[in-house]
């Protein structure tokens, strides 16, 4: 993993402490919400690499590691909308545009327009 996560963990770790709880279980299979914030955290710095790389290749790799941990939130956690923004906006940097485009409406489907992430496409 990146060496700027242990930096977030540790972060995360003492705000729970100072505000004297544990985290507490969400989401499906009884993941922590700290787990999916993680993951959503990697993806969208995945994607930011890309931005800035400019080797083809690493740069293609990037985006698609960026799209796989936004697809593994989705599967994870269904009604997360910036899963679905960060999934719809790695697509769109890849010229998938029809394909961002359906991932956007699956989007406003899954959190049945409820959540503004989606509305801030």
């Amino acid at each position: 993993e990146d060496h700027h996560d242990g930096h977030v963990v540790r972060g995360i770790q003492r705000i729970g402490r100072e505000r004297g709880r544990p985290p507490a279980r969400c989401g499906r299979g009884g993941r922590l919400g700290v787990d999916t914030d993680l993951r959503l955290y990697r993806a969208r710095k995945k994607c930011r690499d890309g931005d800035r790389e400019r080797a083809k290749d690493r740069k293609r790799s990037l985006y698609k590691q960026s799209e796989e941990l936004f697809r593994g939130v989705i599967a994870s956690s269904p009604r997360n909308g910036r899963a679905y923004v960060g999934l719809a906006k790695v697509l769109e940097r890849q010229h998938k545009i029809e394909l961002a485009k359906k991932v956007c409406e699956d989007a406003c489907a899954a959190t049945k327009g409820e959540t503004a992430h989606v509305w801030n496409v």
